[in-house]
């Protein structure tokens, strides 16, 4: 089954129905603050970021550092999905985005972690 389909229908039962949450609290180290980079540099450090980087930025909503907790949380459910489906990490990030930015330009919470949660742990009904 491809990627695609279970975050589809993992969306059309609601989030009550996802997996809980992966990142519980402030994903930020406790060294101290996040070197953030200026504004017009954040875009394209964004699109040339690992998968799993892409995937704690979109889950926190703002810049991380690469040595933040939720990157490691992410790279880790990352290889779980990863496992699962015939798509690789760069396109299952680019899926899930794909779905976090639709659903959150209607207004709705997302959570990319949650997409992938369930989706570990989503079965095609057979």
């Amino acid at each position: 089954m491809m990627l695609v389909t279970a975050i589809v229908l993992l969306i059309r039962r609601g989030p009550s129905r996802v997996a809980g949450r992966v990142l519980d609290g402030d994903p930020r180290p406790s060294g101290g603050p996040p070197e953030v980079p200026p504004p017009d540099r954040v875009a394209e450090l964004f699109a040339r970021a690992a998968p799993e980087h892409k995937l704690a930025m979109l889950e926190a909503r703002r810049w991380v550092p690469t040595a933040d907790l939720g990157v490691s949380r992410a790279r880790a459910l990352l290889a779980r999905v990863d496992t699962l489906y015939a798509e690789d990490a760069p396109r299952i990030v680019e899926v899930v985005e794909l779905f976090w930015r639709a659903i959150r330009a209607e207004g709705q919470e997302a959570s990319p972690l949650e997409m992938l949660e369930g989706a570990t742990t989503w079965r095609d009904p057979a």
